[in-house]
């Protein structure tokens, strides 16, 4: 098992990934610890605590200052539904991955049953509502969109949802309970694979 983790490290060696958006820098320990050589970024670089790690100051808004092809992949966590221009995050991925990268990126799902339901109820969607509008998030990424942005880029490798928690009463007593990750319309987040074409 020891060695073939090893195994798996050695081949992460060559691997370069861009995390956009990486906050305190978790992820991207984790990625480095991994054998991947990471290089994090975030607007805000003052509250990343990872010291052997270079953490650049990028606003994903605008062009990112890298030559084309030059990662094996582009993550981005949370990071899109923040951006004034959620298009641009899409088009750079593009340009800076090499042929058959792959972008990694979570955002909450708007298609839920939940965000629907509150939609039709209060006119706000759920991650968007003013709570969140304070925390910035202002662009909410619909699947149909998504598609569009990426047509003749990024083919879909896969699609998923993070298990959303309903609590259920059963004499009083709330259980939580998760629907599995590949139901669209209960999931939480929506966590997409895509690869360079």
């Amino acid at each position: 098992m020891h060695e073939g983790r090893k195994k798996e490290e050695f081949n992460n060696f060559n691997k370069t990934i861009l995390e956009l958006g990486s906050g305190e820098g978790c992820f991207g320990k984790v990625l480095k610890k991994k054998g991947y050589n990471v290089i994090c970024s975030d607007l805000n670089t003052e509250n990343f605590g990872v010291e052997d790690i270079e953490c650049l100051q990028i606003d994903v808004n605008h062009s990112l200052d890298f030559e084309d092809e030059k990662f094996d992949y582009v993550i981005a966590i949370e990071v899109i539904e923040h951006l004034e221009n959620p298009y641009n995050l899409i088009h750079e991925s593009y340009r800076i991955l090499k042929k058959g990268g792959k972008l990694i990126l979570t955002t909450p799902n708007t298609q839920s049953i939940y965000n629907r339901l509150f939609f039709l109820i209060t006119g706000h969607m759920i991650f968007f509502n003013n709570f969140y509008l304070t925390i910035n998030h202002i662009s909410p990424i619909f699947l149909f969109i998504l598609k569009h942005i990426i047509e003749n880029k990024f083919e879909i490798k896969q699609i998923n949802f993070t298990g959303s928690p309903i609590f259920i009463s059963s004499r009083g007593i709330l259980n939580k309970f998760r629907f599995p990750d590949n139901i669209s319309i209960f999931g939480e987040n929506i966590i997409l694979e895509l690869e360079k074409l």
